[in-house]
C-alpha cells in the first residue's frame, strides 16, 4: 500500500452548496475561477510518438519545450484524460445511414457493423483526451483574452508544425466536459444537452470522504496520489508512457508553477562542491567513485541546460486520479497505478485529508490550490525534462464519421471518413502488401463497409479476388460477351485541375463534345502503345490523324460536334482508315499489331460497341483471365472510361478501387499510370476517391517520363496509406525515396504477425492497425471460413476474425 500525505488542513469553512463549493464561477468564452482570474483550455489531438523516428521525437520535445515555456509564465497544467468513448455521434451517423437504405442485403451489411461498434464499446469504454490549461492573472476579461490570444498563437505555431493540433473549447464543450467529469455516473443516463448553460446545472451532489482511503463522487470510488520522488539519472523520451497506458480510469494532471532558476543553479553548485569532496577523499571506494562521477556529469550538464535562455525552471505538481466503479476494482485499478510508477523508477504517495482539492487539482482547469505551495507536492524541473515526457501521445484515431478501417493495438476502433474536408487533405489512398499479408482481406471489408454507407465502388480486379454476392461482375475474356470500346465515350465533361470551390458549376462543370473529343483523342494514344510499344513520334501523328477521321465519318464527330452520337466508331473503321494510300506505308507495322484486336483472338474483347453498364452500387471489372499482355491495355480503357462515368454526377458519391496497379507501371509507356495520378488530383471534386493497391513497391515506382516518377506521385499524393507487411526490397525502395519507418514500424512491418497487421497513415498521424474482417463479412471474402467458424459460435456473428486464418 502507499504512503499517505498529511498537509496542514485550513481552517473550517461555512458549508457550501455543491454550486458554491466549484472552484470557478462561469464559463463564458473562457472560464472564470472563484479568485477572479481565468483559464483558457486547450483541447489537443495528439501524435503517435510511439511509431517515430528518434529524430522526429526529438523535435516533438524541441516544440513542447517552447509551447511550456510560452504556457508557463503563469500557473499552467497538462492533463492526460481518461474520458468515457464518445461513440454516440458515430453510432447516429450509422442510424442515418440504416434510414437512408432500402436493399434488405445492405440493411444486413450495416446492421453487423453497429452491432460490432457496440461490442467494441463494452470491451473498451474509455479512450484519453488531452488538454493544455493556460491562465492569466487579469481579473479583467478583456485583458485576459489578449494574454490567450497572444499565448495560444505562439503555441499553435510551435505544436502545430509538428502536426499536434490545439484548438479553444468552447463554451458547450467545456461545460459538457466538466459535466461528465463532477458527474461521473450521472452523466451516463442524463448525458449532456445544450440546455445545460449554468454552472449550477452541472454541479455535482456533495463529495463524501471515507477517512483516509478513498473519497465517493456521484457514486465513483476515488483515489488520488502524487509524485514524491523522480527518476535521478537522465530521462529517456517519453519517461512517464507507463503511466499514461495503464488500462483503468485514470487522470494525471501535471502542474507547471514558474520559479526561479538561479536559486536551482546555486544549489547545484553547493552539491558539486560535496560530490567533489566525496571524490577527492582517499578512502573513498571506486563503486563509490563511479556513482559520484555520474553525478557530478549529470550536476553539470543540468548547470549547462539551465544556463540556456531557452531553458525555464518549473515548480512540477503530479496529481493522479484514479476511479471506478466499485471498492474491489478501486483497489486492483489503484496497484496498477501503483507498478506502472514504480516500474517508471518513481515513487507514489497517496493524498488524504485534503478536502476536495486533489479532485480540483484533477480537472483541466489549473487549480491553484493553497496545498501547491507544500515542498510535499512539487518537484523541481526544467523546460526540457518536461517536455520529454511527451504527454500528448496516442495511438487513438477515431473520426465521428466514415468506415471502420480496423483496431489499433489497444482495440480502439479506427474510423476514418475520406470526404471529411476539415480534416482530410485528399481522400486518397495506397495500399502496400506483399502477396499473403491480407491485402485482399482489407480491400474487401473495405469496399463493402463504404459501399453499404452509400458509396457507388469500381473495381479493377486482375486477380479475381473480389467476389461479393452483390453488385454487378464484368468479366472479360476471350469467348466473353462483354466488348469495351476504345472509342465509346460516357461523358464529354471537360475537367481542369481547380478545385470545385474555386469556380462555380457553371464554369468547372462543362460538357463541351467538340473539346473533349481533342482531348479523348490523345487519351486513346497510350492504349494503342500498349499494342504497339515502339510507336515512334510520325506514326503516332499518324495515327492521332487517323482516329479523328475515323470519329467524322463513321460517328459524324468533330472538334465542332455538340452532342454525342449514340454509336460510336469501333476498331475495325480505324482499321479501314489506316488501310488507306495516305497512312498505308506509315503505319503498316501498327496496323500489323493491331490485327490480332480487329480481326483475331481478342476481337469480342475490343472490337464493337461497350456493352455493359456502371449502373449497379457496385461494379467488379474482372481482367484475370487476361493476358499479362493484354491486362494494361484492358485497364488503361477501364480507368479512362469510369473516369468518364464518375464525372456525370458530381453529387455522387464514389469509390475507385485499382489492385496491381504495379502492372500499369510501364517504363515505355507510363501514360497510363500518368492518367492515374491526374484522376488522382481530381478526383475529389466529382464526389469520388481512388485507393491505389500494390505489392511491387519497385515496379510502382517504375514508370515516369523525365524527372517525372508518376508511381510515387500517387503514392506522395495519398492522403491516407496502409503498410500491411513489408519485403526487404520493398523497404529499402521506399527508403530510396525518402520515406523512412521508425525501428518499431520496421519490426511490425517485417515479421509476420498474420494477415492484415500492419501500419496505417492518415496525413502525418501514424498507428499501429489490426484489419481482419467481421464474421459476417466472411460470408463473401471467405464463405469456408465463415462456415467453419460459425459452425463452433454462433455469437461470432458480429465479431471480428482472428489474423491467423
Amino acid at each position: 500500500m502507499a504512503f499517505t500525505i498529511k498537509l496542514p488542513i485550513p481552517k473550517k469553512q461555512p458549508k457550501k452548496t455543491p454550486a458554491q463549493a466549484i472552484p470557478f464561477k462561469e464559463f463564458d468564452e473562457f472560464l472564470k475561477m472563484e479568485d477572479g482570474t481565468y483559464r483558457c483550455i486547450l483541447k489537443v489531438t495528439p501524435i503517435n510518438n510511439d511509431l517515430l523516428t528518434d529524430d522526429e521525437n526529438e523535435n516533438i520535445v524541441e516544440l513542447m519545450r517552447e509551447a511550456i515555456n510560452v504556457a508557463g509564465v503563469n500557473i499552467a497544467q497538462i492533463t492526460v484524460s481518461s474520458e468515457r468513448m464518445n461513440l454516440e455521434d458515430y453510432m447516429s451517423y450509422i442510424e442515418q445511414k440504416k434510414q437512408e437504405i432500402t436493399e434488405s442485403y445492405y440493411l444486413d451489411r450495416i446492421s453487423a457493423i453497429e452491432k460490432h461498434v457496440k461490442r467494441s464499446s463494452v470491451k473498451k469504454k474509455t479512450t484519453k483526451t488531452f488538454y493544455l490549461t493556460l491562465s492569466t492573472r487579469h481579473s479583467d476579461a478583456k485583458r485576459a483574452k489578449e494574454d490567450f490570444e497572444e499565448s495560444v498563437r505562439h503555441i499553435r505555431n510551435s505544436l502545430e508544425s509538428g502536426e499536434i493540433l490545439v484548438k479553444i473549447l468552447k463554451k458547450q464543450e467545456g461545460l459538457r466536459m466538466l459535466y461528465e467529469k463532477l458527474n461521473p455516473k450521472t452523466s451516463i443516463y442524463q448525458p449532456f444537452h445544450d440546455e445545460m448553460k449554468t454552472l449550477s446545472s452541472i454541479a455535482p451532489i456533495p463529495i463524501i470522504h471515507v477517512g483516509e482511503d478513498h473519497s465517493i463522487i456521484d457514486g465513483m470510488y476515488y483515489r488520488f496520489y502524487t509524485i514524491m520522488n523522480y527518476p535521478s539519472t537522465p530521462v529517456k523520451k517519453g519517461w512517464m508512457s507507463k503511466l499514461f497506458d495503464i488500462n483503468a480510469e485514470v487522470d494525471t494532471s501535471i502542474i507547471l508553477q514558474p520559479t526561479g532558476k538561479h536559486k536551482v543553479i546555486d544549489s547545484i553548485d553547493k552539491s558539486l562542491g560535496f560530490i567533489r569532496f566525496g571524490k577527492n577523499k582517499p578512502d573513498t571506494k571506486q563503486s563509490e567513485l563511479n556513482e559520484l562521477q555520474k553525478k557530478e556529469d549529470s550536476a553539470i550538464e543540468l548547470i549547462d541546460q539551465l544556463s540556456s535562455d531557452a531553458e525555464n525552471m518549473y515548480n512540477v505538481s503530479l496529481i493522479i486520479s484514479v476511479r471506478d466503479k466499485t471498492l474491489k476494482d478501486l483497489d486492483v485499478a489503484c496497484q496498477r497505478v501503483l507498478t506502472s510508477i514504480s516500474t517508471s523508477r518513481m515513487n507514489a504517495r497517496q493524498l488524504i485529508l485534503l478536502h476536495n482539492d486533489p479532485f480540483w487539482m484533477s480537472l483541466p482547469i489549473a487549480f491553484k490550490s493553497d496545498f501547491l505551495a507544500n515542498k510535499n507536492l512539487y518537484w523541481p524541473m526544467h523546460t526540457s525534462a518536461i517536455a520529454s515526457i511527451l504527454p500528448f501521445n496516442s495511438s487513438d484515431f477515431m473520426m465521428k464519421t466514415g468506415v471502420i478501417k480496423g483496431k489499433n493495438e489497444k482495440d480502439s476502433l479506427i474510423v476514418v471518413d475520406r470526404r471529411d474536408r476539415r480534416a482530410v487533405d485528399n481522400p486518397n489512398e495506397v495500399v502496400i502488401a506483399p502477396s499473403g499479408r491480407g491485402k485482399s482481406w482489407y480491400a474487401q471489408a473495405d469496399i463493402s463497409r463504404e459501399n453499404q454507407l452509400g458509396t457507388k465502388i469500381f473495381v479493377i480486379d486482375p486477380e479475381r479476388e473480389y467476389k461479393f454476392k452483390f453488385g454487378e461482375r464484368v468479366v472479360f475474356s476471350i469467348g466473353a460477351p462483354f466488348c469495351t470500346n476504345p472509342f465509346h465515350i460516357r461523358s464529354a465533361i471537360l475537367d481542369t485541375d481547380e478545385d470545385e470551390l474555386a469556380f462555380n458549376d457553371s464554369r468547372n462543370y462543362v460538357e463541351d463534345v467538340g473539346m473533349y473529343l481533342q482531348r479523348k483523342i490523345a487519351d486513346m494514344i497510350p492504349y494503342f502503345r500498349h499494342i504497339y510499344p515502339k510507336m515512334d513520334s510520325t506514326e503516332e501523328a499518324e495515327l492521332t490523324e487517323a482516329i479523328r477521321i475515323t470519329y467524322e465519318e463513321f460517328a459524324g464527330l468533330t472538334f465542332e460536334s455538340k452532342e454525342l452520337p449514340a454509336v460510336f466508331p469501333i476498331l475495325s473503321n480505324l482499321d479501314e482508315v489506316c488501310s488507306r494510300r495516305e497512312f498505308a506505308s506509315t503505319l503498316e507495322i501498327f496496323r500489323k499489331n493491331l490485327k490480332p484486336y480487329v480481326s483475331g483472338i481478342y476481337k469480342n474483347m475490343f472490337n464493337g460497341q461497350t456493352n455493359w453498364s456502371m449502373d449497379t452500387q457496385l461494379t467488379v471489372l474482372d481482367i484475370h483471365s487476361l493476358s499479362e499482355v493484354v491486362q494494361p491495355q484492358m485497364m488503361d480503357l477501364l480507368l479512362h472510361d469510369i473516369w468518364e462515368y464518375m464525372k456525370i454526377d458530381r453529387n455522387e458519391k464514389k469509390g475507385l478501387y485499382v489492385d496491381e496497379a504495379w502492372k500499369l507501371a510501364s517504363p515505355d509507356n507510363p501514360q497510363t499510370l500518368k492518367f492515374l495520378f491526374e484522376m488522382a488530383k481530381r478526383i475529389r471534386k466529382y464526389g469520388g476517391f481512388l485507393t491505389t493497391i500494390t505489392q511491387n513497391v519497385e515496379d510502382f515506382f517504375g514508370a515516369g517520363s523525365g524527372s517525372k516518377n508518376y508511381g510515387k506521385a500517387i503514392f506522395d499524393n495519398a492522403f491516407f496509406k496502409m503498410f500491411l507487411g513489408l519485403s526487404d526490397n520493398d523497404y529499402n525502395t521506399l527508403k530510396k525515396i525518402g520515406f523512412n519507418f521508425s525501428r518499431k514500424e520496421e519490426r511490425i512491418l517485417k515479421r509476420r504477425q498474420g494477415k492484415g497487421h500492419g501500419i496505417y497513415m492518415v496525413g502525418s498521424t501514424r498507428v499501429e492497425i489490426k484489419t481482419t474482417p467481421l464474421v459476417d463479412e466472411l460470408k463473401f471474402i471467405s464463405p469456408e471460413e465463415y462456415e467453419q467458424i460459425k459452425k463452433y459460435d454462433l455469437e461470432l456473428e458480429y465479431g471480428e476474425t482472428t489474423s491467423t486464418l
